[in-house]
């Protein structure tokens, strides 16, 4: 399970660290999200219920998040004609329900408590290290030091989404935007919804945590 766990430390730094550099905010999620699948990998390497726990809560988390941020990037096509984070800028004080749906998002995916992805990081990385005890032996250190690693990488993931969210609602107005508004209703309650379901899960994880945690305690011995 090391040489997965490793394997999973490579992608959660190889998609943080290039969707740092996109322009295009779909090419962002894209890598945010090959980063994302690498702490699920690291959850299930752990092969522990902690762990796999975790990278269930992960994987509901990243849903959310996910969902919420690739339709705000639907709504600058529909407002704006562009995904390019370049061509945006200044959005916050004329979009302030999409901003914080955004910000909720990115802040979920960087495991910011009190959203859910804060409870999958802990759990995974609580199962990671679970696991290096355990094999204190034979693996331990290299365990430990490769969990280590993985919390750090939660800091290009927290670089990435503020940078991101910065620029977009906080940078400078671009002159060729028209001064505009929220995007459509339908295009504007399914990313309250979800993103209210990320803060809601994240006050309340034991909604879902103690029946996945019943789960695999039947599958791991």
């Amino acid at each position: 399970m090391v040489a997965i766990s490793v394997l999973a430390l490579i992608t959660m730094f190889y998609g943080a660290s290039m969707a740092l550099v996109q322009e295009d905010v779909k090419r962002l999620l894209a890598y945010s999200s090959i980063s994302q699948m690498g702490y699920l990998l690291f959850g299930v390497a752990s092969a522990s219920i902690l762990g796999l726990t975790g990278a269930a809560l992960l994987y509901m988390s990243h849903g959310f998040a996910k969902a919420v941020l690739f339709m705000v990037s639907g709504i600058f096509i529909h407002q704006f004609h562009t995904r390019k984070i370049s061509d945006l800028g200044g959005l916050a004080a004329e979009m302030p329900y999409t901003a914080t749906a955004t910000l909720i998002s990115f802040l979920s995916l960087a495991g910011t408590p009190p959203l859910l992805g804060f409870w999958g990081e802990l759990f995974i990385f609580a199962g990671a290290m679970h696991s290096s005890l355990i094999n204190a032996v034979s693996q331990g250190l290299t365990r430990g030091v490769i969990t280590m690693l993985a919390v750090i990488a939660s800091i290009f993931t927290a670089g990435y989404g503020l940078k991101a969210f910065r620029r977009i609602f906080f940078g400078e107005r671009k002159q060729n935007l028209k001064i505009t508004s929220e995007g459509p209703l339908t295009m504007l309650a399914p990313i309250i919804i979800l993103a209210a379901f990320s803060l809601i899960l994240g006050i309340y994880p034991t909604l879902i945590s103690k029946e996945l945690g019943a789960i695999f305690s039947q599958l791991i011995p």
